[in-house]
């Protein structure tokens, strides 16, 4: 018998590495020089402005941010929610299960996969260290409201980290919605573990495993 997918084990640990990619590389590295930024295209300096806005709260509250999930709410509902498209992720990473989700299923399922990137951070703030940012050539398209802006993640060990950022301008304003590591896409990873646990226990199973997740992480249970 087929045991039930959980969000246990080895995916944790992936999820816990990717989902610092998405807090940790999107918005907590290292601003670039001032230089530089008089040189950003829009899209770059949405990213830009939300690392040096979390880089400034890290050197203030890094103690507490790392045991006050309050206080990680805070800053992620300021200056990180309102600079992702968190409808647009949470379709492409359930599929078909997102176009029959009624209303209510799906404002459920962005509460609590936005829970899981909160408590993710809360959890590994203490794992981020000093890291630069360069920016490279963006990578258009033929729709001028879609882009991939491009950069590197400079650490001071190790060589260069690859990390891309997929945005779209709504109503004037970019927003991200997914990021590639590597080359590898964060909702395609998550789309992959989710939609195996919502083929086997529904879309209410895979919500329910996700508040189960976030509840232990505090409780240890």
């Amino acid at each position: 018998m087929m045991a039930t997918p959980t969000l246990s084990g080895r995916w944790c640990s992936r999820w816990s590495g990717l989902g610092l990619a998405l807090l940790g590389l999107l918005l907590l590295s290292l601003p670039a020089t001032a230089s530089d930024r008089t040189a950003l295209a829009p899209p770059q300096q949405v990213i830009d402005q939300v690392s040096t806005g979390l880089q400034r709260v890290l050197a203030e509250d890094r103690e507490r941010l790392a045991s006050d999930l309050a206080a990680v709410r805070r800053v992620v509902d300021e200056l990180f929610l309102p600079n992702i498209d968190l409808q647009r992720a949470a379709a492409l990473i359930l599929g078909r299960h997102w176009r029959t989700a009624t209303p209510s299923q799906r404002r459920a399922f962005i509460a609590a996969f936005t829970d899981l990137v909160i408590n993710t951070y809360a959890h590994a703030v203490h794992e981020i260290g000093p890291w630069n940012i360069r920016y490279l050539p963006m990578r258009t398209t033929d729709n001028p409201d879609r882009v991939v802006v491009r950069t590197e993640i400079l650490r001071a060990r190790g060589s260069p980290v690859a990390v891309d950022y997929r945005m779209i301008r709504q109503d004037g304003r970019w927003l991200a919605y997914d990021v590639l590591v590597g080359g590898v896409s964060l909702l395609t990873n998550y789309r992959s573990t989710f939609n195996s646990i919502a083929r086997e226990r529904g879309l209410d199973g895979l919500i329910d495993e996700l508040q189960r997740r976030n509840t232990a992480r505090w409780t240890g249970s």
